[in-house]
């Protein structure tokens, strides 16, 4: 299965509550700002939202382009260590299209210092991180989803509420 056709899949169960790769029910969790949601071995939460107009001097014409960025919070509750990283997130509008994470710092304007990277969260410990995306200009953004594991029947979803 292509790479895009895996995402639109995974888009289209994830809205339906439908079924996972291996038909199994799909356990969709959904919160708001600052609301802990449980996944496995600890628990997550998104503390802010940051809506800015960037400078994306990207590789062929530079433009003023739109950032959202999310505050995020790790918790391992568990005995083992917790992987984290930014492909866990995914963003959503309100029309159903989803964005990726934007790794370039010019995403982050003065959060790049502490964007999340990947590593691990040892047991009893917790940790944060901004994640960036680029919506299109028109999107208006509904809510970010999280996965523990790329191929999880459990997803959690974070309304971002009224951001316009």
């Amino acid at each position: 299965m292509s790479k895009v056709w895996r995402k639109r899949l995974i888009r289209k169960l994830a809205e339906m509550g439908g079924l996972d790769m291996d038909g199994d029910k799909m356990s969709v969790q959904k919160v708001g700002l600052k609301e802990w949601a449980d996944i496995e071995g600890g628990a997550i939460r998104v503390h802010e939202v940051k809506e800015a107009v960037i400078y994306d001097n990207g590789i062929t014409t530079p433009k003023h382009v739109p950032s959202l960025r999310i505050l995020v919070e790790y918790a391992n509750k568990g005995s083992a260590p917790l992987k984290f990283r930014l492909s866990q997130w995914t963003l959503f509008d309100t029309e159903g299209f989803m964005y990726e994470f934007e790794l370039r710092n010019q995403f982050y304007e003065d959060d790049a210092p502490r964007k999340l990277r990947e590593a691990i969260c040892a047991p009893q410990q917790h940790v944060k991180g901004w994640v960036a995306f680029q919506p299109t200009a028109e999107a208006v953004p509904s809510y970010v989803q999280f996965r523990l594991h790329y191929m999880t029947s459990a997803v959690v979803n974070i309304d971002l509420g009224k951001l316009r």
